[in-house]
C-alpha cells in the first residue's frame, strides 16, 4: 500500500490503517491510492474520529495509546481533511456507524 496497489478500482477501502501511522507515512499510502483510483472514484476510510470538546471519549484514550505504542494517532474531522489534501483527496463526508468507527468518504480533489 505504500508503493503500489492494483490500479483501476472505483473505490478503495482502508480499515484501521490510517490510525496506525504518523501523517507523513499516511500521505505515501494516500498518494498511492489517489494515483490508482478511477476518475470519479473514492476512498473509504473506516476508522475512529475524535469528537470535538473536552468530554471523555474512548477515542481520546486510544489516541494516547496509539501515540505511545506505534506512533499513530486518532484524528478529528479537521485533522483528517488536512491529512487528505496534500495527497490529492478531499474529505467529502463522515458517516457514523453503530460501532465506534466511522466511514470517512474522500474523493479526488
Amino acid at each position: 500500500m505504500f508503493i503500489s496497489i492494483l490500479p483501476g478500482a472505483d473505490a478503495y477501502i482502508m480499515k484501521h490503517v490510517i490510525c496506525d501511522w504518523p501523517d507523513e507515512v499516511c500521505e505515501d499510502s494516500l498518494k498511492t491510492c489517489r494515483s490508482a483510483v478511477n476518475p470519479g472514484g473514492k476512498l473509504l476510510v473506516v476508522d475512529g474520529v475524535i469528537e470535538p470538546g473536552n468530554e471523555f471519549s474512548p477515542r481520546k484514550f486510544l489516541d494516547v495509546q496509539l501515540l505511545i505504542l506505534v506512533g499513530g494517532k486518532e484524528r478529528t474531522e479537521t485533522q483528517f481533511a488536512d491529512l487528505f489534501a496534500p495527497s490529492g483527496w478531499r474529505l467529502n463526508r463522515i458517516i457514523p456507524t453503530v460501532a465506534l468507527e466511522y466511514v470517512i468518504e474522500v474523493v479526488p480533489a
